[in-house]
C-alpha cells in the first residue's frame, strides 16, 4: 500500500489553481487590513485579525500543494512524499495560528498576546512555509510535471518566508514587523500565490478546450 493515497488527492488536483488563488485573496485581505490599521491607527486589532487571514492564506495554498502531488509522484515519489509530510505538519501549525488569532481578536488582545507556543509551532511554520514549497518546487522541476514557471514560482513563498523570519529580524530586530513592512510582505505573498494559481489554471485550460476537438476527431 502506498504511503500517500494518490487517488484521494487526484480530485483535489482539480482545485489546486483555485486554492492558490484563494490563498492569494486571503493574503490580500490581510494586506488591506494593514492599510486600514495605518490609516485609522487601530493597529493592534487590525494586525491580529490580519494574522488570522495570513494563516488562512497559507492553509489554502498548502492544500493547493497537496493537489499537485499525484502529478509529481511518479517521477519523484520520495520527494513528493516528503512534501506531503511538510504540508501536513504546516497545516496543523497554521490552523492553530488561525484559531488562536481569531480568538485573540474576539478577546481584544494585542498581537504580542496571541497564545502561540512558538517552540511547538515554529517547526510547523518552517515546514509549511519553507520546506513544503521547496520540496514541491524541486519535484515539479525535476519531473517536468508542470511548466518551469510553476516550479520556479513555488520557490517565491519560501524566499519571502526566509526574508521575513531571518533577514528582516537581523535588520529591524526581534518582535512584530512594523505595519509598513507587514504590508509589503503580505503584498508579495498575495502576488506569489495569485501568480501560481493563474499559471496553473492557464496550463489546464488548453487541455480542457482540446477535449471536444479530440472527441470530434475520434467520431
Amino acid at each position: 500500500m502506498s504511503i500517500v493515497d494518490t487517488r484521494r488527492l487526484e480530485s483535489l488536483g482539480e482545485w489546486s489553481a483555485s486554492l492558490f488563488l484563494l490563498g492569494g485573496l486571503m493574503f490580500a485581505v490581510s494586506a488591506a487590513l494593514t492599510l486600514v490599521a495605518m490609516a485609522t491607527g487601530a493597529v493592534q486589532s487590525s494586525m491580529v485579525l490580519g494574522e488570522a487571514f495570513i494563516a488562512a492564506g497559507w492553509i489554502a495554498s498548502l492544500i493547493g500543494l497537496l493537489g499537485l502531488y499525484p502529478v509529481v509522484a511518479d517521477r519523484n515519489p520520495w520527494l513528493g512524499r516528503a512534501g506531503v509530510f511538510f504540508v501536513l505538519v504546516g497545516l496543523v501549525a497554521f490552523i492553530y495560528l488561525a484559531v488562536a488569532s481569531l480568538l485573540a481578536f474576539v478577546q481584544g488582545l494585542e498581537i504580542t498576546e496571541i497564545p502561540i507556543p512558538i517552540v511547538v509551532l515554529l517547526p510547523g511554520i518552517i515546514a509549511g512555509s519553507l520546506l513544503a514549497f521547496v520540496s514541491f518546487s524541486v519535484a515539479s522541476l525535476r519531473s517536468e510535471a508542470h511548466s518551469r514557471p510553476v516550479g520556479l514560482l513555488m520557490l517565491v513563498p519560501s524566499a519571502i518566508f526566509v526574508t521575513n523570519f531571518l533577514v528582516l529580524p537581523a535588520i529591524l530586530g526581534s518582535g512584530p514587523n512594523p505595519p509598513e513592512v507587514g504590508f509589503v510582505i503580505t503584498g508579495l505573498l498575495t502576488l506569489a500565490m495569485l501568480a501560481i494559481g493563474y499559471v496553473l489554471r492557464a496550463e489546464d485550460a488548453p487541455a480542457t478546450r482540446a477535449e471536444p476537438v479530440a472527441t470530434s476527431a475520434a467520431e
